[in-house]
């Protein structure tokens, strides 16, 4: 962890500064320390990343990194509970499955984020200090730093550590595993916030989109990419309610089963028919899409669909009144072929 980053955190329990003692350090940076607030909260710094995470959501913590709480137990403060149940028990589930998922499929390489960005003015994310909420494997924050901006990207899950590997030598890149609705940022901090394809896996997604208002800067934009509400969608529901049950080595053989027939027959019959010019025009645009990737691509993301303990679907008018209800202005919104609605906004 770089000092830069001790003045943009806040305790996600009270809000206030918090103090950085270092374990072991390594060229200005803190490879394994504590972080404390006045108000008895502690948090590990584990491998340069600090772990923001209160109640049930550090149990992970230790079953993940035993040799930091074996190395450094006597300097170790004791546990502070604040008994907060509320929804626990799907938050360490979505901990679990995406944690899992971006270590499994940390090599997934597709470019959706020039997409993302597409409605953006030029020279955006020039000189911007940003927010990416739930960065998986690291990515999008590698994407927008290449655009000049300095990124804190922020995970639930140890996909952070994935996150941190891949932009090891980047100096603009930072990573945080932290809680979207106990959001470890001091208020006004960011220049811009961003989330691609994360928040509708909130078990409230609205809420937690409001609860990233506070750490805008006045004027900055909050921009998102949200599940569209479509026919194939709901019916994956179906599916959904005995493959989250499962094993998630199990859900990963399914997903592999489910590739073979999706990508590796149907795909790969419409690039046959494409190269005979005898493609109809009413090929589903997810056939046309996934017909760009190959098949570890198709298959990331049929884990993704077939593991996400919670998911929910919007529609355009549907995002638009979350960015109504919170009170931003300049809201601009935009469907995105038959996967997403796009949604932008800024903070008065």
């Amino acid at each position: 962890m770089r000092p830069r980053l001790l003045d943009l955190l806040c305790c996600p329990a009270c809000g206030s500064g918090l103090q950085a003692e270092a374990f072991e350090e390594k060229t200005g940076r803190i490879i394994n320390g504590l972080l404390s607030c006045v108000c008895g909260q502690w948090f590990p710094i584990i491998n340069s990343i600090p772990r923001l995470l209160l109640h049930n959501l550090r149990a992970q913590l230790v079953e993940r990194h035993p040799e930091f709480y074996k190395d450094h137990a006597s300097r170790l403060p004791e546990e502070v509970s604040l008994h907060n149940r509320d929804v626990i028990g799907t938050k360490v589930k979505t901990q679990v499955s995406f944690g899992y998922e971006w270590t499994i499929f940390s090599d997934y390489a597709v470019d959706n984020f020039s997409e993302f960005i597409r409605p953006l003015e030029g020279g955006f994310f020039e000189k911007k200090l940003g927010l990416d909420v739930g960065c998986g494997a690291g990515r999008h924050v590698k994407h927008a730093t290449s655009l000049r901006a300095e990124v804190i990207g922020m995970d639930l899950s140890h996909a952070v550590d994935s996150a941190g590997r891949l932009n090891q030598d980047n100096p603009l890149a930072h990573f945080v595993q932290g809680d979207v609705v106990d959001l470890p940022f001091r208020r006004g901090a960011f220049d811009f916030i961003y989330s691609l394809g994360v928040l509708h896996h909130l078990p409230d997604p609205e809420r937690g989109f409001r609860s990233l208002i506070p750490a805008l800067k006045k004027e900055a934009p909050i921009f998102i990419w949200v599940y569209q509400r479509t026919k194939r969608k709901e019916w994956l529901e179906y599916a959904r309610r005995m493959t989250t049950r499962m094993p998630l080595p199990v859900i990963k053989e399914l997903a592999w089963s489910a590739t073979v027939i999706d990508y590796g027959i149907v795909v790969n019959l419409y690039r046959l028919l494409q190269r005979a010019a005898l493609v109809a025009r009413w090929t589903p645009l997810r056939i046309k899409e996934y017909a760009k990737y190959d098949f570890a691509a198709s298959y990331a993301d049929w884990f993704d669909r077939l593991s996400a303990p919670t998911s929910h679907f919007y529609s355009q008018a549907e995002l638009r009144a979350w960015f109504e209800r919170a009170g931003l202005k300049n809201i601009e919104t935009a469907l995105v072929e038959d996967s997403w609605v796009w949604g932008k906004g800024k903070r008065p």
